[in-house]
């Protein structure tokens, strides 16, 4: 009988040393979440000192379309209260001649410049739109011209990669202007000296029949005064800027133009955008549709101002037959076509972006 209650006993003592040899699982925890790491924003910028620019422009201070730099160093002044302040030194006298405008700026000569483009060294595709962008009047050529920026970006933009663009726009039409023969056709043309601002016209009034003569704006009045030329191709504020009431007939074309001189820019020296406060690069940026817009206006106001100072002295505005003016258009795409190649060669797209511009001008 006590042999068989030490069986159980030893049963249940064998059972606890069996468990208790079995070490317990540690219990699991989940272990706490990093602490958040907290980033301190960077500190705004200090607020804007007062500051003034120089901006040279190549335009009159009396003409109407010289006012776009003017009222533009306005609009930056209100803008900023009166923190960034612009002036202006017009008719060539801080950066002179005016093919020099760009690299005027780029040398620090001026913070800003405001001009067209005379030299194709590095702006081909820019340097020929005087001639190619064929639009009737400026707000047609802005149209077309912003078009070419969105299909060819990268192109444009390599053009200005060594200043800052602040905006860019278009002028108006080119027509062609004779002092005392009235010219009807292409025979009419021989023997007359013209004057003319870009090597392409220069090629097309060779076929044409007349004599190429190229000189400055101011010289040009000169000779017109002088009679030393005959004519010239300009737009119609040139007539009234410079008092060439010498100018007795204004040839028109019925479709299309002789070119508008585009882009008439706006650059600023990249070291002195790199130095403007934020708050001034924002409203200098933001004032871009604005600056090409008003470029527009000045230009059409000056060129419809012109028309009536020009009627009143007794020049008069006359159109060719449908007949000679296709064979004056032939002459302008020709010429188009050659210079386009030559751009072609280069590596550009040229012939292409010349398409491009007539498929829109349609």
């Amino acid at each position: 009988m006590r042999k068989l209650l030490l069986i159980p006993l030893a049963l249940i003592l064998i059972s606890g040393l069996i468990f208790s040899g079995c070490p317990t699982p540690p219990a699991t925890t989940t272990p706490p979440p990093p602490p958040t790491a907290t980033t301190t924003p960077p500190p705004p910028p200090p607020p804007p000192e007062p500051r003034e620019l120089s901006l040279a422009s190549m335009f009159p201070p009396q003409a109407l379309e010289g006012q776009v730099a003017d009222r533009w160093a306005e609009k930056i002044a209100e803008d900023t209260n009166g923190l960034l302040t612009i002036r202006v030194y017009p008719g060539n006298t801080l950066i002179s001649p005016p093919p020099e405008l760009i690299d005027g700026v780029i040398a620090g000569v001026a913070d800003i410049s405001q001009g067209l483009v005379y030299k194709p060294e590095g702006y081909e595709i820019s340097a020929v739109l005087p001639f190619t962008l064929t639009a009737v009047d400026s707000y047609a050529a802005v149209e077309v011209y912003n078009k070419i920026w969105e299909q060819y970006p990268d192109i444009m933009g390599n053009e200005w990669r060594n200043v800052k663009l602040l905006f860019s726009g278009c002028t108006v039409p080119q027509w062609f202007f004779f002092r005392d023969k009235k010219v009807e056709s292409m025979a009419d043309m021989v023997g007359l000296q013209i004057r003319l601002p870009s090597s392409e016209l220069g090629s097309m009034v060779e076929q044409l029949g007349g004599t190429p003569v190229y000189m400055s704006s101011a010289d040009m009045a000169i000779a017109v005064e002088k009679g030393t030329v005959q004519g010239l191709t300009s737009q119609i504020p040139a007539v009234l800027a410079y008092k060439m009431e010498k100018i007795k007939y204004c040839m028109k074309m019925q479709t299309g133009s002789f070119g508008v001189p585009t882009p008439l820019f706006f650059v600023m020296n990249q070291g002195t955008w790199d130095s403007l406060h934020p708050d001034f690069q924002k409203a200098i940026d933001d004032s871009s549709e604005w600056g090409q817009k008003t470029i527009s206006d000045l230009w059409t106001q000056a060129e419809t101002d012109s028309i009536a100072y020009m009627e009143g002295y007794g020049c008069e505005f006359y159109y060719i037959s449908p007949e000679e003016e296709a064979k004056w258009l032939a002459i302008r795409d020709g010429v188009q076509d050659e210079a386009m190649k030559v751009l072609d060669d280069k590596g550009l797209p040229a012939t292409e972006i010349l398409q491009f511009m007539r498929d829109n001008l349609k």
